[in-house]
């Protein structure tokens, strides 16, 4: 059964329906929302890694940093195959988008100057992970196991009607 009773998910019906009763809907953040995205430069490869270990390795004192770091903006999600999303987020820290989505190769390839911190993360049990993705309106979901893609509308007052 779904959330609205006998009709089907989907977004389109449901936007169509606002707007028909006047509500304007938006679907992207606008531009006016300021946006935080990962930045590289939290990441010092001279002081948090150690050269010593043969594979180089994160130091044990930055492994909570790197963890927590990396978990805010990334994640797994183990589909038949893995999955990394990249997320940003606006100034309450809340979820605006969902960035883009990543192979394994994919991700380690697009952000290479981290290499070393990023295979850290992935290898380690504590990562963001989550079994699948679901799109849930109404948000009765297991938040540990299920990554919801529905981050919210925003809505609008048509002052026209």
């Amino acid at each position: 059964m779904s959330s609205y009773g006998d009709e089907p998910k989907d977004i389109n019906q449901l936007m169509f329906f606002m707007r028909k009763i006047g509500i304007l809907v938006q679907m992207t953040p606008s531009s006016s929302t300021s946006c935080q995205v990962f930045d590289f430069s939290c990441f010092d490869k001279g002081t948090m890694i150690d050269h010593d270990e043969d594979p180089p390795q994160v130091k044990p004192e930055y492994t909570s940093y790197t963890l927590s770091m990396l978990n805010r903006f990334f994640g797994v999600v183990a589909l038949t195959k893995m999955e990394i999303f990249q997320v940003r987020y606006d100034n309450n820290n809340n979820v605006v988008e969902v960035v883009q989505r990543f192979s394994k190769n994919s991700f380690i390839d697009a952000f290479e100057p981290l290499r070393l911190f990023l295979i850290f993360w992935l290898k380690n049990s504590f990562r963001r992970q989550y079994r699948r993705y679901v799109f849930e309106p109404e948000l009765e979901i297991d938040k540990r196991h299920d990554f919801n893609l529905y981050l919210g509308m925003k809505i609008i007052n048509n002052k026209d009607l």
